[in-house]
């Protein structure tokens, strides 16, 4: 079924990016156990390691040099000229997510995303939350680790070295974009720093927040916040005024438009 039950269909690629992690990485267990098909993508250096940790997998190598952001521009252009209207980008740390504190698959959650997004038109970005829930989504928060992409919004992955999820959603909000976070689904990762970015040095780190504050002084702090043991940009989401716009509403909006039009 379709519907976001335990056997929701999953419609979009799902791209996992992975570096140096071949022992310790958990989202290809996740998804392998919800018998999901995904592509693991790594760099050249560390594709022997892989190769045989996950026999099974369909692999894609970057070059070594390439940072995760690169690599994910790469795979987004590909899938953006192959016409996929979404695609599934993953961190290698994600240990489970839940459903208000309630087992649920993967499979049915990433189907019923899925469903979400497709009724609006300007999500550029959709990810689950990673705090308290207190209510059903939120508009313009941090998204990253788990995300659905829209391929119809603007290519924005390889401004930065790490946080490029993030650098994707501002370049997108300035287009009138928003980011979505599903309150209702709970994710959790593995200790340290966040996904294919832990081979990084945490001065990285601190020289993409420069660049993200540099690029969007008026949506980033120019120093960073720790959170969960992880370093973020200071956002300031409250300077952003955009909403959500759903399809069905553009939809009756043009229909009456063209309506009216006959009439004159």
């Amino acid at each position: 079924t379709a519907d976001g039950s335990q056997h929701g269909h999953v419609a979009y690629p799902i791209f996992v990016f992975s570096r140096k992690r071949s022992d310790s990485a958990t989202t290809m267990k996740l998804l392998s156990e919800s018998r999901i098909n995904y592509h693991l993508v790594v760099s050249e250096e560390d594709y022997p390691l892989y190769r045989d940790k996950y026999p099974d997998a369909d692999i894609l190598i970057v070059d070594k040099k390439d940072s995760i952001s690169k690599a994910k521009q790469f795979i987004y252009q590909r899938m953006k000229e192959d016409g996929f209207p979404y695609v599934w980008f993953l961190d290698d740390d994600v240990l489970s997510i839940k459903h208000l504190e309630e087992n649920v698959s993967i499979r049915s959650i990433m189907s019923a995303s899925e469903r979400f997004i497709e009724d609006y038109s300007n999500v550029s970005i959709l990810g689950f939350n990673e705090g308290v829930h207190d209510s059903d989504f939120k508009i313009n928060q941090i998204v990253r680790g788990f995300t659905l992409i829209n391929m119809q919004a603007e290519d924005g992955f390889g401004d930065v070295e790490v946080f490029e999820d993030i650098s994707f959603a501002l370049k997108n909000i300035k287009n009138n974009f928003v980011t979505v976070k599903l309150e209702e689904y709970s994710i959790d990762y593995t200790k340290g720093i966040s996904g294919g970015a832990s081979h990084i040095l945490m001065t990285e780190a601190i020289k993409s927040v420069k660049k993200l504050h540099e690029l969007y002084p008026e949506y980033v702090g120019e120093k960073e916040m720790i959170f969960k043991s992880r370093m973020l940009p200071k956002i300031y989401w409250n300077n952003i005024p955009t909403s959500i716009r759903s399809r069905q509403v553009e939809l009756l909006i043009t229909e009456l438009e063209n309506k009216k039009g006959k009439q004159i």
